[in-house]
């Protein structure tokens, strides 16, 4: 499977120890390259922080991170990166906002054309769309009670590249990252147990 990540201030190739340069880059650099493991081919989409800086970088065999041009090229504390965000939404990438699940699935089918296998995004007041070649799967509102909502979103993420991992179907998947930012929201500072809820919803394919 061909898997898209992105990764706005924290590059998998920065040094570590520089400005916001820690947690994140290692966890994204670590995931690619177990993704790549498996036999996925992994691109990573992170903020060009220089103007010298390549296009396309090779990180190591599957794995490749692109620099894209969102603000200034040069280093930007992530708290003051807000107004370049929309340079990584759906909507820059197909050139119409994603307002409903109609223009959703039209976005999904033009992003899957470049080239990605599986396709997700969030739909404002609906919830959140999991497209593939074999199909579009929207995943309604839970309608969790918010307590926290901090790491829904790493929640939905890291659901979804465990069920691929696992040789989940795109649907599959798409439900166990939609119930991870569930629970994620329902406590302060929630970390959903992936493996709990997954072996809730089907046994887990063995790793390896």
């Amino acid at each position: 499977m061909r898997i898209a990540m992105v990764s706005e201030h924290a590059s998998p190739l920065a040094a570590i120890g520089g400005v916001d340069a820690g947690g994140q880059n290692v966890h994204v650099a670590s995931l690619a390259a177990a993704l790549a493991a498996r036999g996925h081919t992994v691109t990573v989409y992170t903020r060009r922080d220089d103007p010298d800086l390549p296009r396309r970088v090779e990180m190591h065999k599957g794995v490749d991170v692109v620099h894209v041009d969102a603000g200034p090229a040069r280093a930007v504390s992530k708290d003051e990166l807000l107004p370049w965000m929309d340079d990584f939404e759906a909507s820059r990438l197909v050139g119409f906002p994603v307002g409903g699940v109609e223009s959703g699935e039209r976005a999904a089918r033009i992003l899957l054309r470049s080239g990605p296998s599986l396709v997700a995004l969030a739909v404002p007041g609906v919830g959140d769309l999991v497209a593939s070649r074999k199909g579009t799967k929207v995943l309604p509102l839970r309608g969790s009670p918010v307590v926290d909502r901090t790491g829904a979103g790493d929640a939905f993420f890291a659901g979804l590249v465990m069920g691929v991992a696992c040789g989940w179907s795109p649907a599959e998947a798409g439900n166990l990252a939609a119930r991870a930012a569930g629970e994620t929201v329902r406590r302060l500072g929630g970390r959903p147990d992936l493996v709990a809820i997954g072996r809730r919803m089907r046994p887990l394919a063995p790793a390896g």
